[in-house]
């Protein structure tokens, strides 16, 4: 079913990140891996290709020739991290076994990385209103629409799982969820304690989801 899941979201994304093995260096993957912690980090106003060459040791010329500009680099590096992010957290619930506990071990890993940015770039991405960066904001919102699609149908499965009240708006509630991640790891990224948030988002969703069901 992971599996399943994942092929599903990488043809949402429109993007092949070809075997799950670790990528060869400078192979197409290896470039869009690394380049997205850069763009992570500075976003892409902030990047020049000048400086994702030196973060991988290559020449900016070889990084144009393999993705004609700054811009497309940008575009992939979004689809790697909405992957990635979509595996993370795919893994997660099905360790746990459950929705719930499977998005406290997401926003755990998450928050508590400490090479990444706590933020998520999407939603980073997003919050940038320069004119410039309008094609990388319309990749952006799509991405978050197949993300909370995703979640949707993980709760879908709750339900069936008999984790959570029949009588929700799946929907509706998927969107809540994103809202409530989005928010935690812009909130994380600001320097403030995290632990307390992280509980007091959990028991905001975990009441929505139906206390009952929860124990």
């Amino acid at each position: 079913m992971l599996n399943y899941l994942l092929e599903v979201f990488e043809q949402m994304v429109k993007y092949n990140l070809g075997s799950m093995s670790r990528p060869q260096k400078c192979s197409r993957a290896w470039l869009v891996e690394q380049a997205t912690r850069v763009f992570w980090k500075r976003g892409l106003k902030g990047t020049s290709i000048r400086d994702v060459g030196e973060e991988l040791g290559l020449h900016p010329g070889s990084i144009y020739a393999a993705f004609g500009s700054k811009e497309q680099l940008y575009l992939e590096a979004l689809r790697h991290y909405a992957q990635s992010t979509a595996r993370q957290f795919l893994e997660a619930v099905e360790a746990e076994g459950g929705f719930l506990a499977g998005l406290a071990r997401f926003l755990g890993q998450v928050l508590r990385h400490s090479e990444n940015p706590a933020c998520c770039m999407i939603g980073k991405t997003l919050s940038n209103r320069d004119e410039e960066e309008l094609q990388a904001r319309t990749e952006a919102h799509s991405l978050l629409s197949q993300f909370i699609l995703l979640i949707q149908q993980q709760l879908h499965q709750a339900l069936e799982r008999g984790e959570i009240s029949p009588t929700l708006e799946l929907e509706r509630l998927a969107r809540f969820v994103v809202v409530q991640i989005l928010g935690l790891r812009n909130f994380a990224e600001s320097g403030e304690p995290t632990e307390d948030s992280l509980e007091s988002c959990l028991q905001s969703i975990a009441a929505l989801l139906g206390p009952s069901r929860l124990d």
